[in-house]
């Protein structure tokens, strides 16, 4: 029993090993040929005869985001102010300091003096960074001569006020349009066009009628000439009738 199990096995050994080299010795299988076709391939459900066929529907390309808008920027608004005022009495002289803050000058600078009790002080004597255009900046100074003015303020208590102008440019002035003047060649041929229906009359009244005979035009002289033959002919008929002798 154990023989035979043992030639069973040899058996199925040697059979495995034929099978191998057989199959390592076959030729490899030749490509499956498709016939060329102008009918494309496809996997897709043949559409019934008869049924409409729809496009597919284009993709509408996304909108571009339009950019934000950046926020506008605010109108720089810069007014020359006056600060840091300071006033310091140097014998007969009132110095009085102060600062142009900002970037626009000064179209006039003034001093205003006031006594405690509101009186005002024409100061006249006034030097340095006072009057017309005055440049904006700090450290400006102005000095009073009291004793040009003769006013003494020793131990009185004084109010003194810097102030500035700027004046406000004027919108200029719309200019005015001035009537042009027909020139002379224009009024002539105005005159001409007015004059030239009365000048056809005329030559029509003088025109030769069709049949060769002139037809003429009677002017107010003339009937009254006609009138008069008439009315003269007249009473000779009736003077003298036609027959009688």
């Amino acid at each position: 029993m154990k023989k035979l199990l043992a030639l069973l096995c040899l058996l199925g050994f040697l059979n495995g090993i034929s099978l191998a080299q057989d199959s390592s010795n076959a030729e490899p299988a030749a490509p499956e040929i498709v016939p060329e076709t102008d009918v494309p391939i496809t996997t897709e459900d043949p559409v019934p005869a008869g049924s409409e066929v729809v496009p597919p529907a284009e993709e509408e390309p996304a909108a571009e985001e339009a950019p934000a808008e950046e926020p506008a920027a605010e109108e720089a608004t810069d007014y020359s102010h006056i600060e840091n005022t300071a006033l310091r009495l140097q014998g007969d002289q009132l110095i009085i300091e102060y600062d142009i803050i900002g970037s626009v000058p000064f179209d006039m600078v003034w001093v205003e003096i006031t006594t405690k009790d509101g009186s005002k002080i024409h100061a006249k004597a006034l030097s340095g960074d006072i009057g017309p255009n005055i440049d904006a900046g700090k450290g400006k100074q102005i000095i009073w001569d009291m004793n040009k003015d003769n006013i003494d303020l020793q131990g009185q208590d004084v109010n003194v006020e810097v102030k500035g102008k700027v004046k406000k440019e004027k919108a200029p002035k719309e200019e005015k349009v001035k009537k042009v003047k027909a020139p002379k060649e224009e009024k002539a041929k105005k005159e001409k066009k007015e004059k030239a229906p009365k000048e056809a009359k005329a030559k029509k009244d003088k025109s030769d009628v069709d049949d060769g005979s002139k037809e003429k035009q009677f002017n107010k002289m003339d009937k009254i000439f006609l009138g008069i033959g008439a009315a003269f002919i007249s009473v000779t008929i009736g003077i003298y009738p036609w027959g009688t002798y």
